[in-house]
């Protein structure tokens, strides 16, 4: 847990910078834009954060599958009594059996439909952004990125920036220059490795620093 870019970041953060920081992770595996907007709506302003860190924007773009099954603006809450049927039913080896035969046909990922239409993302990325501004924080986006192949002669390529979100932390820059070891920096194509989040907790915090906000 130290060594996630969270953890570096605070620590470059009350070394270097002025005052006493703490820094706090709020993200979750999966989350897309819209769901991070609902967070900072619902339950982030409870923190009363200075600078909020979107690093979100990547998992918009996964198409709808049997996991995902329409966009993420239009999920409604689960009703209980569907939500206990479905405990109910994953204890009967009958439906797993199902459920798994149904998921290579029902589930194929269509990818003509994503969890975040670009609208609705550029909508809910400007709805953070308003939202620090009626509520007294500043918002910083990331640009993401994956790399391939892992190890030896892996370059990154830029998956997703925010464009027209100024100012964001340019994290795919930070790997690109890194060309053909980006991929020693990563243990899979998306997630970096200890070595990958000290890169960007430095890009972040270089960043901050340029446009004034560790002060």
């Amino acid at each position: 847990p130290e060594e996630s870019y969270i953890e570096v970041l605070g620590d470059m953060l009350n070394r270097k910078g002025e005052g006493h920081w703490e820094v706090m992770n709020a993200a979750c595996p999966g989350h897309t834009t819209f769901q991070g907007r609902k967070y900072l709506e619902e339950h982030g302003l409870a923190f009363e954060p200075d600078i909020v860190l979107f690093d979100l924007g990547m998992n918009d773009t996964l198409p709808l599958s049997l996991k995902y099954a329409t966009p993420d603006h239009e999920v409604q809450a689960v009703p209980s009594w569907a939500g206990n049927l479905g405990r109910t039913l994953a204890t009967l080896p009958s439906y797993s059996l199902l459920k798994r035969a149904m998921a290579g046909i029902v589930g194929r990922p269509n990818p003509n439909q994503v969890r975040v239409p670009m609208k609705h993302q550029l909508a809910n990325q400007d709805a953070a952004r308003k939202l620090g501004k009626s509520e007294g924080f500043k918002t910083l986006f990331f640009s993401q990125v994956s790399v391939f192949p892992i190890g030896p002669g892996g370059r990154a390529q830029c998956k997703y920036v925010p464009e027209g979100y100024s100012p964001y932390a340019d994290i795919c820059g930070a790997f690109a220059d890194l060309e053909g070891n980006a991929g020693l920096y990563f243990h899979d194509p998306i997630h970096a490795n200890a070595l990958g989040h000290a890169v960007i907790a430095a890009t972040v915090f270089e960043k901050l620093e340029d446009i004034g906000w560790t002060r």
